[in-house]
């Protein structure tokens, strides 16, 4: 097992930021691969957008939030009422805000690989932070309160309900939590935590971003017990989500023909995907999920700067320099433009 403690601050990467790498070139040229967002993203349609102009001419009432929370009950609650529900602009909200609800001077876990804004969460508020390499056999006895990824991103592993429980028990006793970020588990509903048992010691995240395709829309969910409910509301205050995004919201948790279509694509899409870069890279490790798949690769770094010079944009981790991210392509002209240059690639 490895463990180390952090005591600086360091820059997070995210994918997604195109816009930022490629200048003045036009955006609608290039594939970009690197968010590992659900390309097929829900289409508003026209009604949909004029009652969320209208939306915006008031303040949030508090009927758009009951209405808003009823749909996500519906959507991530329908085995389990136990839990209660807060939203906010974005799961980023939670994982900035849920340290501040520990006592001072915690050791929180993070299992790595893991999204990097936990680790800085954890610092701004003073905790200590404790790394565990995946897989973690054994929960340290020092350890107050764990938080994971399921699946994991970027290496797509899932943890087991049994696990998650037995990681819940042992921190009750020590009046810890477990956090996790579901943020990829739309298309597996039944390996959620969610969909099995309340445990009052357990948090979950859920975001609307990546399955539905709508990181703009800044709408997440927390789901835990009603006093850590309770505690997070007040830290989030009053208006949290706009007018639009409450509309919004409701509309695409509602539409239950659109989540079993792109379910249905995103399994489909996701294992083409893998079976071409398992058939091209055929002696390195190769992970996925429905969201996207990742190559362990000891010249992942070339192969990065290779595509960007063909206009294809992947996700690398500069903590993790083996590993890259391909997110799904969006159509089939894609695919096959991938292929193409990632086979020219291996020939060189």
């Amino acid at each position: 097992m490895l463990k180390w403690r952090f005591t600086t601050n360091l820059p997070i990467e995210h994918g997604g930021n195109l816009g930022d790498i490629i200048h003045n070139d036009d955006m609608q040229k290039w594939i970009d691969l690197s968010s590992a967002v659900n390309p097929q993203f829900y289409k508003l349609t026209t009604s949909t957008h004029a009652s969320a102009l209208k939306a915006y001419k008031n303040l949030p009432y508090q009927k758009d939030s009951m209405t808003l929370y009823q749909a996500a009950r519906n959507y991530y609650l329908a085995h389990n009422t136990n839990y209660d529900i807060c939203v906010a602009n974005g799961t980023q909200q939670f994982i900035q805000l849920l340290p501040l609800l520990f006592s001072p001077q915690q050791n929180i876990g993070i299992i790595e690989p893991c999204y990097g804004e936990y680790a800085q969460s954890i610092l701004r508020a003073g905790h200590n932070l404790m790394c565990y390499k995946f897989p973690l056999d054994r929960l340290p006895s020092d350890c107050n309160h764990l938080i994971i990824c399921n699946p994991v991103n970027p290496t797509s592993h899932y943890y087991s309900v049994e696990q998650i429980i037995q990681w819940a028990k042992i921190l009750h006793q020590r009046q810890g939590y477990v956090i996790i970020d579901e943020a990829y588990m739309d298309t597996k509903p039944n390996m959620s935590i969610l969909a099995h048992t309340f445990l009052p010691n357990v948090i979950v995240l859920r975001s609307i971003g990546k399955f539905f395709g709508l990181p703009g829309l800044r709408l997440g969910f927390l789901l835990g017990n009603a006093e850590i409910v309770e505690k997070i509301n007040t830290l989030l205050g009053p208006w949290v989500v706009g007018s639009n995004a409450l509309y919004i919201g409701e509309q695409l948790l509602s539409d239950t023909q659109w989540h079993t279509k792109t379910i249905n694509w995103l399994q489909k899409q996701s294992h083409k995907q893998y079976q071409m870069l398992r058939h091209i890279f055929e002696e390195y490790p190769l992970y996925g999920c429905d969201f996207f798949q990742t190559l362990h690769h000891d010249k992942a770094h070339d192969l990065h700067t290779y595509l960007k010079s063909h206009r294809i944009y992947t996700r690398i981790f500069d903590k993790y320099p083996f590993l890259m991210r391909f997110g799904l392509c969006r159509t089939q002209k894609q695919y096959a433009y991938l292929k193409k240059i990632l086979t020219q690639w291996t020939k060189l």
